[in-house]
């Protein structure tokens, strides 16, 4: 999502700790959230009884260094592609790398970095999926590669609109991102219609977003004849690109989820992909973060979090 970065909170190292500057709409499970915390680890290392009582400008000790902090994301691997990793202290993005099977040229890639020094602690940083080569004895399977456009989001929760505006443009069924937005509705049942503001913070609950049936019911309403999937293979998902139908799919570096007593689900960091082809290695995706970029991927992270969830073209 396009400007979240630019919504981080200041972070900075501290005796061997990172401190957090409450920003405005912040509470302490969100911070903790980003850090891969509990709001009472949180609680605990700054001494606050009432974990309502913080304010803007506070600044917050955050254990990421202390044993009772959780790991960063597992590394990647083909079936568990890495997500996200959380700069600590002492790191750079060649010790990173090697936490993940990567190089520090593909982090920066992924991160739009103009250096491999330009980083700093407690900043978030996508991680792409180490995509091991087939064995040199097995067939490679044929690929696809779909002409779809890539945009990037115009607003911080509007992934889901700029995918349906690639698919629709696609089919020549050209609308604005804005229009889609719109045409999502509204509900807190991300099923039903966009939950939240979309010009939210990333990455958490209350501002968050919508999911197949919205977009599919604002692609169809342009005149794009898609269709809703659970359960979706990455098989499947081959075969729709050799069919030339381009795929919505739902994504979260993240390996929780909440699961509401209304009957859905909610993913922390849910964001969306358009899948437009594949080869021996991987995915090639559309993703509108940071004013689009396209990403190759050995399979979708976290999908099965959303169920396998996909909206396909005609």
């Amino acid at each position: 999502m396009l400007t979240w970065l630019l919504n981080v909170a200041p972070a900075s190292a501290q005796g061997g700790q990172v401190t957090h500057v409450v920003q405005p709409g912040e509470n302490l499970f969100r911070i903790a959230l980003r850090y891969g915390l509990t709001a009472d680890q949180v609680s605990a290392a700054n001494g606050i009884t009432d974990p309502s009582r913080i304010y803007v400008g506070q600044t917050l000790i955050i254990p990421v260094s202390g044993p009772a902090a959780p790991p960063v994301s597992a590394a990647s691997t083909p079936d568990k592609p890495a997500g996200f990793h959380i700069v600590q202290p002492g790191e750079n993005l060649y010790r990173i790398g090697l936490k993940y099977g990567v190089t520090a040229q593909q982090i920066a890639a992924a991160n739009g970095l103009s250096g491999v020094n330009m980083i700093f602690v407690g900043q978030r940083l996508t991680i792409p999926a180490a995509v091991s080569a087939p064995p040199q004895s097995a067939p490679a399977p044929g690929g696809a590669s779909l002409a779809v456009p890539l945009y990037g989001q115009q607003r911080t929760l509007s992934c889901e609109a700029a995918a349906a505006r690639m698919l629709a443009d696609y089919y020549e069924a050209s609308h604005s991102e804005w229009w889609f937005v719109n045409a999502f509705g509204r509900s807190d049942n991300p099923h039903v219609g966009f939950r939240g503001n979309v010009d939210g913070a990333f990455g958490w609950l209350d501002d968050y977003g919508a999911y197949a049936e919205p977009v599919a019911r604002a692609l169809l309403v342009a005149g794009v004849n898609v269709e809703v999937r659970y359960g979706m293979t990455h098989a499947e998902l081959r075969g729709a690109l050799d069919a030339g139908r381009p795929v919505i799919v739902w994504t979260s570096p993240r390996g929780e989820f909440y699961d509401m007593p209304e009957g859905y689900r909610l993913v922390p960091e849910e964001h969306t992909y358009v899948v437009i082809g594949y080869d021996a290695s991987g995915f090639t995706v559309n993703d509108p973060l940071y004013g689009g970029r396209r990403l190759k991927l050995a399979a979708i992270p976290g999908w099965e979090m959303f169920s396998n969830m996909a909206v396909i073209g005609p």
